[in-house]
């Protein structure tokens, strides 16, 4: 009965960490594509993912955990290219107080 505890106890682990891990890759692909459609729209040229490991990075928190190094690299995969372009900030973003008042 011990070793039959142990062995569904060691599966129950093992399917729990499989499904952590799909549930992660499914999420990495949703950053990918997520990503490409943001750089598409908005910024082709200017801000790329200078990593490969870009949507990794994002769904482990980095882009709120170190925002300016991964603004620099991976701006796609964290949405913030448009920090690096003022030209393409909100108002809100750029706190521009005469921007804000103009658009009321």
């Amino acid at each position: 009965s011990s070793n039959i505890h142990h062995f569904v106890s060691d599966n129950s682990d093992a399917l729990r960490t499989r499904s952590r891990n799909v549930q992660k890759q499914n999420r990495v692909r949703e950053i990918i594509e997520r990503s490409e459609h943001y750089v598409r729209e908005f910024y082709s040229e200017t801000c790329k993912n200078r990593h490969e490991d870009c949507a990794i990075w994002t769904v482990d928190g980095a882009c709120e955990l170190r925002p300016e190094e991964m603004r620099q690299k991976c701006g796609p995969a964290c949405q913030s290219c448009h920090l690096n372009d003022p030209s393409k900030q909100t108002p809100f973003l750029r706190k521009d107080m005469a921007g804000i008042f103009q658009n009321i």
